[in-house]
């Protein structure tokens, strides 16, 4: 693993060695994932960005926001709202969570603080009600367990919010808790439907260079990293209770990417030697559309 690993950050680093002619697969790979996520949209409401998306010929009438991840599941969403004759909003924003009463603690390259923001969408809400379906993604087990996955570079992270401090590791399961379960009173009150998206499985590995390094040797990645179902269950366990016991709260609807990437208990990284993901946690765009199929409920008419 060490080897390929190393192998593919040379490859990466060099742009896979621009001395030979034309590109390499990886770096094809990677120019198209740049320049399809972490766009910016085009309009400007409130003070935050969002894209219209799905059937633009229809009027907006639910929202996909959240954190990258949410941007890693937008042509996903956008896939099923489309083959469903309905259309909405986008917006994101890196490394924030769409939780109310909760901010992290950012580095001075977030030019914005996450709470504003998310006071900003909530007030759009607030003043556009044909915006009737809210859905809400996010890295949550992240934020629950306050820790990366396996063997990414750790984060210093810690959320500030109702506890007016930085809480203790074991306490940002009650601080995303509580986080959450204000956003959707909030949304409830505003007579909104919502949907939670439950946690795609963490690799903890850089997906395309492992990748690029393993179908050059024959072997498929899946069986060297994929991440088991039980692994993913181990790594989510807090944050699924955390969603089921606001789903029996509140009675919102929860969809679950894992069940499309996870079969026979094995998360798939790659599918025919495609990579599902475009590093370590987020869904590449192929990954996305692999998805796609469990947001149809929360659109079919």
């Amino acid at each position: 693993m060490v080897v390929i690993i190393a192998g593919a950050g040379i490859v990466y680093r060099f742009d896979g060695f621009p001395s030979r002619e034309g590109s390499t697969p990886l770096v094809d790979f990677l120019d198209k994932e740049t320049t399809n996520h972490y766009t910016a949209c085009a309009g400007v409401t409130d003070g935050f960005e969002s894209c219209l998306m799905g059937d633009k010929s229809q009027p907006p009438s639910f929202m996909l926001r959240g954190d990258s991840h949410a941007d890693s599941l937008r042509r996903a969403v956008e896939r099923a709202a489309r083959k469903n004759g309905t259309s909405g909003l986008f917006t994101y924003k890196l490394a924030c969570p769409p939780l109310l009463g909760v901010a992290r603690d950012f580095s001075s390259h977030i030019t914005a603080p996450c709470n504003e923001y998310n006071e900003g969408v909530t007030r759009y809400l607030a003043a556009h009600p044909e915006i009737s379906t809210v859905v809400l993604a996010g890295r949550w087990s992240f934020y629950v367990e306050g820790v990366d996955y396996k063997p990414e570079e750790s984060s210093d992270m810690f959320m500030m919010g109702f506890f007016g401090e930085k809480p203790h590791v074991a306490r940002y399961e009650q601080v995303v808790e509580h986080g959450l379960g204000q956003t959707i009173q909030t949304l409830l009150d505003m007579d909104r439907k919502i949907v939670v998206v439950s946690p795609v499985p963490e690799i903890g590995y850089d997906v395309p260079s492992a990748n690029f390094i393993a179908v050059r040797s024959g072997r498929d990645l899946n069986e060297i990293i994929a991440p088991s179902v039980d692994d993913y269950f181990a790594r989510n366990q807090r944050t699924l209770a955390v969603l089921s016991r606001l789903q029996e709260k509140y009675g919102i609807q929860v969809v679950d990417p894992w069940t499309a990437l996870c079969v026979e208990n094995e998360c798939r990284v790659t599918i025919d030697g495609v990579p599902l993901y475009k590093d370590d946690d987020h869904l590449s765009l192929f990954g996305s559309e692999i998805v796609s199929i469990v947001f149809d409920p929360i659109f079919a008419r």
